[in-house]
């Protein structure tokens, strides 16, 4: 099957993984903490101001960045590190 020119079927060669549902469903709750998290701090930085208001917009971006960050890289943990960039574990 082809939508749009993308190929559904079992035909395609990729990468040959899983994603344990377990660790997919811990990712998701990482990412809707840190979601909430953010919307949060997105509260505390409309209602402050003057010194603190760059520190509360430093946190959301944080939090809301490290929330993407591990609803990406947890699931993919059980496949192993394919790879090597430092950058990528940091």
């Amino acid at each position: 099957m082809e939508i749009l020119g993308l190929c559904f079927d079992n035909a395609a060669v990729g990468v040959d993984t899983h994603h344990d549902a377990a660790l997919v469903a811990v990712a998701y709750v990482a990412a809707a903490i840190a979601s909430y998290a953010a919307l949060d701090t997105t509260e505390r930085l409309r209602r402050s101001g003057g010194a603190a208001r760059p520190f509360w917009h430093l946190c959301a971006a944080l939090v809301l960045g490290g929330g993407v960050w591990s609803m990406h890289f947890i699931p993919c943990w059980p496949t192993g590190p394919r790879w090597r960039s430092p950058t990528t574990r940091a």
